[in-house]
């Protein structure tokens, strides 16, 4: 009669779980996570950020710099992190510590290069991370080849969003960095409106010929922040040309993953 009480009140134990919709006995899908973060810096100062990390554990994370004057909320970056997440790729994207200020950047970048470190230090602790890509858009690209000239033994790869290959007014002189990283072997990839005039049509073509490893390109309408035919208040084709720039990325960028799954 002992046992036969005790299994009693384990039925009725298990019934009362499943009547409380029993979350307990249930296996919870993993589900994708956006979240507001800080990341701190050996000076003090924390910088703002947002990690996008997807359903299911990703081994490689992009590190997303702001533009000069272009932070991380706005339409650009904002969707290609998200595009990102869905495709299975965590990324971080993050504001300069002077956007925070309200002051201005260092004339050589100096301040953001240490920024930008804090950041890849602040994504390579993300659960199941073995890669990190740098991306940037604009002054935030500059400052990622930079960091990669410097040192790329730790980088899968690079991201130049609408990177400045040239000046609008000398559009047939690059860039000395520009011209370094057409050294690099790395995977590269260059996104840019068709009428940015930082990366003309026709210079960036003959710069991409120039790569020891051809760089991907993605090329949406648009101009240096993607805005449509009416400008910045053209919102919606504004939006239509960022969701092809982030999407273009993004496809890219899971290839990439996939080319580094199946080296190990």
């Amino acid at each position: 009669m002992r046992h036969i009480s005790r299994l009693g009140t384990l039925v009725v134990a298990v019934a009362i779980l499943t009547l409380l919709g029993g979350p307990w006995l249930e296996a919870k899908e993993p589900q994708a996570e956006t979240k507001a973060v800080s990341i701190p810096t050996p000076r003090g100062v924390e910088l703002e950020g947002v990690l996008h990390r997807p359903a299911e554990t990703a081994s490689v994370v992009v590190v997303i710099g702001s533009g000069r004057g272009y932070h991380m909320d706005l339409p650009f970056l904002k969707r290609t992190a998200e595009e990102l997440q869905k495709v299975g790729i965590a990324a971080l994207r993050f504001n300069w510590a002077y956007f925070t200020a309200k002051g201005k950047h260092s004339p050589d970048l100096s301040v953001e290069l240490k920024d930008l470190e804090a950041a890849i230090a602040y994504a390579r602790k993300i659960e199941g991370v073995e890669h990190v890509v740098l991306a940037g858009k604009s002054l935030g690209s500059v400052a990622a080849a930079m960091r990669a000239q410097k040192e790329s033994d730790d980088l899968a790869g690079l991201m130049l969003l609408t990177y400045p290959i040239h000046s609008p007014e000398k559009s047939d002189t690059v860039f000395p960095l520009a011209e370094w990283v057409q050294s690099w072997t790395k995977p590269i990839l260059i996104a840019c409106g068709d009428a940015d005039p930082y990366s003309e049509l026709g210079p960036l073509y003959k710069y991409a010929a120039g790569f020891e490893e051809a760089p991907r390109l993605v090329i949406a309408p648009g101009d240096h922040g993607f805005n449509g035919p009416g400008g910045r208040e053209d919102k919606a084709a504004t939006l239509k040309n960022v969701d092809l720039a982030a999407h273009g990325i993004a496809r890219w960028c899971r290839l990439w993953a996939d080319d580094l799954a199946a080296e190990k």
